[in-house]
């Protein structure tokens, strides 16, 4: 009788396991692997030299293309988080020592140094030189003329001259890497203002401790990102609180009537350091995309351009305190922003486009200003926010629109093989105010009715 009881038990436990196991068929883990079969990855590596494509490689890219579409769709948006996280550690995977160590494997964040990569190392290596020359106050035209030349040559060169440190390096690492430097040069540039305070040498802080911070945080973040897997918007929200930080900081000292270089430089430092753990924080509650935080960036900066705007027809100079308006519009158009991106998954197409966007027709704003003669300072900076913020939230509804309904389709179009549809009709209400139910049935009057939206199903 014991014996019979075990085996009823384990029976259950298999069943039980046996369920668990088919409720979860979707994984991270299997999307990655269905992404990294030989026969796609060769397919996507020759896209990736622009050699052309057979016939059947094109067909079978977009049948498999098809099938990753909706696997990816079919995943929870838990599996979907995980996967963006674990990524580029999944990645590695594919470069074993046995393999060849000259075959790079293909990943959609493979990198390879492109026009921007390559501005971005030759640009930054510039302004070391030119900082240097700076701080060391080197008055030689020779001196002037060769040093930068020389550091800008010399980070072009790194990678080739360093290649270890950049063996297997993802475009998501670079960035990480470029980020450091960009937010290291503010850091270090408060600092050396803090130090200076209004100093003649203020200048020469500035220039030599913006120079060693934005090379030691570059660093420092590079390293990191090589260590512990991170995906792009993680770094893109550090980037954006990295700013955002120093921004608020400084605000809230000048609309409190502080006039001290030192203690400016000092809150550009520490709302620094407090924002990129709030970035880090913001992320590990929700795993915004790069497009999402695109989006975000997107609408912090025209709230801020609405505060500025209010700003433009008072005299901040009388009244500190209107310094902390643009601030509080930065504070909460990333507040909205981030409640608004939440289930939209923007991809990095649509953030970059969402940005491009939006700049674009500022732009425009301000061509239409300079046009008609505006004179009027809260015009001048209202005109162009208001038409940005028109652009941005028509193409981010677009967008968000877009995506719900391709998830709405995938679980239940594509995962059970019904059509789904859903169509408003607020016509519906006026006609249903003119219906007069005096002398109808309640059947008749439920038939005659019209619907505000309808939805429907087939199959």
């Amino acid at each position: 009788m014991q014996c019979r009881t075990c085996y009823l038990l384990v029976l259950l436990v298999l069943s039980v396991v046996g369920a668990l196991a088919q409720g979860n068929l979707y994984t991270s883990r299997g999307y990655w692997e269905e992404t990294a079969k030989p026969a796609y990855r060769n397919i996507l590596e020759k896209i990736q030299r622009g050699d052309s494509l057979t016939k059947e490689e094109r067909s079978y890219q977009e049948d498999f293309e098809g099938f990753l579409k909706t696997y990816f769709q079919k995943m929870s948006q838990a599996e979907r988080d995980n996967y963006f996280r674990m990524k580029e550690t999944w990645d590695k995977e594919l470069i074993t020592p046995g393999n060849n160590p000259n075959q790079t494997s293909f990943a959609s964040d493979a990198f390879e140094w492109r026009t921007k990569d390559r501005l971005a190392n030759g640009i930054y290596g510039l302004y070391y030189g030119a900082a240097a020359i700076g701080a060391l106050d080197l008055n030689d035209q020779a001196a002037a003329t060769a040093i930068p030349l020389l550091t800008s040559g010399a980070w072009l060169l790194g990678p080739a001259i360093n290649r270890k440190k950049f063996d297997n390096v993802t475009r998501t690492q670079i960035r990480t890497l470029n980020t450091g430097r960009f937010l290291g040069l503010i850091y270090g540039a408060g600092l050396g203002l803090a130090i200076g305070s209004d100093s003649d040498d203020t200048p020469k802080w500035i220039l030599g401790l913006s120079t060693a911070g934005s090379i030691v945080v570059g660093e420092i973040a590079f390293n990191k990102a090589k260590k512990e897997p991170i995906s792009a918007g993680r770094v893109e929200m550090a980037r954006h609180y990295g700013i955002l930080g120093p921004w608020i900081a400084l605000s809230f000292t000048a609309g409190l009537g502080n006039q001290s270089s030192n203690i400016a430089g000092a809150s550009i430092v520490a709302g620094g350091l407090a924002g990129i753990p709030i970035g880090n924080k913001v992320f590990s509650q929700y795993s915004y995309s790069r497009g999402d935080v695109d989006a975000i960036s997107s609408l912090t900066l025209i709230t801020t351009g609405v505060g500025l705007s209010v700003v433009g027809e008072n005299n901040p100079n009388e009244n500190k305190a209107y310094w902390l308006i643009p601030a509080l519009g930065s504070v909460a158009g990333t507040i909205l922003a981030q409640k608004a991106v939440q289930g939209a998954h923007l991809t990095d197409q649509q953030g970059t486009t969402l940005n491009l966007a939006t700049a674009g027709s500022a732009l425009v704003g301000l061509g239409i200003v300079a046009w008609t003669k505006v004179e009027s300072s809260t015009l001048t900076i209202g005109i162009p926010t208001v038409l940005a913020l028109i652009v941005e939230q028509s193409l981010f509804h677009s967008y968000k629109r877009r995506n719900l309904v391709m998830d709405v389709q995938g679980r239940i179009d594509k995962a059970s093989r019904y059509r789904f549809s859903m169509r408003f009709s607020p016509e519906g209400y006026l006609v249903n105010k003119q219906l007069k139910p005096d002398h109808m049935t309640a059947q008749t009057y439920s038939n005659v009715q019209q619907s505000l939206v309808r939805l429907s199903i087939s199959f």
